[in-house]
């Protein structure tokens, strides 16, 4: 049987995959859990993404809630706005019944 040596930062990225996970995370912050079991901010490949991951994991860490509206600290660079922007889109057209596991 062949091995794979393929790891995270070797695999391809997939930003609508990334996307997809932030805007689980916007809309049932439980979804963090599952992200962070699995996510390190590193993990990201665009940097608005690394930041607003890292956004939502300091809030998470201080147990508050995660927000369509959190603050970046970085947001007025127009990519994490833009990136926050087409999160809050992909949050609203993803079924929140998939997102939570119920179904």
């Amino acid at each position: 049987m062949a091995t794979s040596d393929y790891t995270i930062s070797t695999l391809p990225a997939n930003v609508e995959a990334e996307r997809s996970i932030l805007g689980a995370i916007l809309l049932d912050n439980f979804a963090y859990n599952q992200a962070a079991e699995h996510l390190r901010i590193e993990d990201f490949s665009l940097d608005s993404h690394r930041r607003i991951y890292t956004r939502m994991v300091d809030l998470a860490e201080s147990s508050r809630p995660i927000a369509r509206n959190m603050p970046v600290s970085t947001a007025s660079n127009v990519e994490c706005r833009s990136s926050s922007a087409s999160i809050t889109r992909a949050s609203r057209r993803t079924p929140s019944r998939i997102m939570s596991g119920s179904g």
